[in-house]
């Protein structure tokens, strides 16, 4: 008797643990994998069509335009 339940708990037990921890998580698997894959797609298909950035952008970065002068920084103290 005592291992005819011990069997039929290992059996719960192992029944709850496929049905609410291994079956879950493949399918958040699943889903996490469709989803990246459906990124690197579209930045792959993003990268072919958008044309690239003229260099003019970058030349004003890197030498901005300094229109005014300098405002000086004044610290306010907290009480």
């Amino acid at each position: 008797m005592f291992k005819v339940l011990f069997t039929l708990f290992g059996i719960y037990v192992l029944y709850r643990f496929i049905f609410n921890f291994v079956i879950p998580v493949q399918k958040n698997i699943q889903h996490i994998k469709k989803n990246f894959d459906d990124i690197n797609n579209r930045s792959r298909s993003s990268d072919f069509q958008e044309p690239k950035q003229s260099t003019k952008k970058t030349d004003e970065r890197v030498n901005p335009k300094h229109n005014g002068e300098y405002i000086d920084f004044e610290e306010v103290k907290s009480k």
